[in-house]
């Protein structure tokens, strides 16, 4: 048996405002196997399902420096197979030979482009009669122009697999919005991740 949480379900409004507010990735789904009775995983497998070898290293590698900042042995599965496409029968023969316990497997679901119109904002910040320098009301001011933005939205999944038992233990999906600084994105995506992963116990 397994559990599933809906946590979010974001309409382009809410996703634009998710966007003016810096909070660029949402968790939509988690799945958790509640049967699993495994201890905490200690040496993981990174696999970026990714169609641009930098965009799969860039992946992998920042996953495996935060699952080593929880003390798990963390390995970019570029570092051992070339080309890009992965076999199978190599990842089984790797897994054995250096005593992996999980595979951590994220893989792109959908990608889409989102454009609206964002609302003034700023001209609630303050209750009526609040003294304001002339600072505060420019301010106020630039931050209440209204405005279009346009920016993608990846849809990623995110699978732990127990090596041990060849059991899906966690899956998560996510929405990841993109507007120019892609690395970073992709970092606040893991650091949601992660912060998922320790919240479920499956990593210190």
């Amino acid at each position: 048996m397994g559990r599933v949480d809906r946590i979010s379900s974001i309409p382009a409004v809410a996703a634009l405002l998710l966007i003016a507010s810096c909070a660029t990735t949402t968790l939509t789904s988690v799945w958790r196997d509640d049967t699993y009775r495994g201890n905490q995983f200690s040496r993981i497998l990174i696999i970026g399902a990714a169609q641009e070898p930098g965009d799969r290293k860039l992946l992998e590698d920042e996953f495996a420096r935060r699952l080593k900042d929880h003390g798990a042995a963390a390995v970019p599965s570029y570092s051992l197979f070339f080309p890009d496409r992965l076999d199978y029968g190599a990842i089984s023969a790797k897994v054995k030979e250096l005593n992996i316990d999980a595979m951590l497997v994220t893989r792109m679901v959908d990608k889409r482009e989102v454009s609206g119109y964002y609302p003034a904002r700023g001209s609630y910040f303050a209750p009526p009669g609040y003294p304001r320098s002339v600072n505060d009301e420019f301010i106020l001011s630039y931050h209440a122009l209204p405005g279009f933005t346009t920016y993608k939205v990846f849809s990623l999944e995110t699978t732990i697999y127990d090596v041990r038992s060849d059991k899906l233990v966690w899956s998560g999906l996510s929405d990841t919005a993109v507007r120019d600084d892609f690395d970073q994105e992709i970092k606040s995506f893991i650091g949601v991740i992660m912060r998922k992963l320790a919240e479920e116990q499956l990593i210190f």
